[in-house]
């Protein structure tokens, strides 16, 4: 049996991902963009500290001065990854936030169907502020108040 906290942990990780199908597609469709662009802009940087390695090498410069410029191009690399690190998890983030504003509406749009069909009765259907397709819930109470108003006469 499972503990409260348990079933309390087990509710908000489903009432994030509510259509894992539909979520899990965007946010492996974001990862993948996100994951090439993080590979090709860090290869560009190895790359380019690389070649400017061998520049030097070939001309057999010693300067202090290109050693320190090569030092603090590779704590820019590093501080570069740091951010692209932290730019993954954020495509991440809003790919989650944008599936849940499509997913939820039309979770809640077929339980509220389901409802109907099994109560028997007609409601109205409301989505959170901010979800998408709120005009798909308008246009379904205006059907619902159409249904409703030609039963009365």
């Amino acid at each position: 049996m499972q503990t409260e906290q348990e079933l309390r942990k087990h509710r908000s990780f489903k009432n994030i991902v509510i259509n894992p199908k539909l979520q899990w597609g965007i946010l492996g469709y974001f990862g993948f963009v996100a994951l090439q662009t993080i590979g090709y802009l860090f290869y560009a940087a190895i790359e380019k500290n690389n070649g400017l390695k061998n520049i030097i090498d070939s001309l057999g410069i010693e300067s202090p001065e290109l050693t320190a410029m090569l030092q603090r191009q590779e704590l820019l690399m590093s501080v570069e990854f740091a951010g692209i690190t932290v730019m993954y998890f954020l495509f991440f983030a809003g790919g989650l936030y944008l599936s849940h504003k499509i997913a939820g509406p039309m979770y809640k749009l077929q339980k509220h169907l389901r409802e109907c069909r099994e109560q028997g009765k007609l409601d109205h259907v409301t989505f959170r502020p901010g979800d998408f397709f709120t005009e798909v819930s308008d246009e379904y109470n205006a059907f619902i108040d159409y249904i409703k108003s030609r039963e009365q006469k």
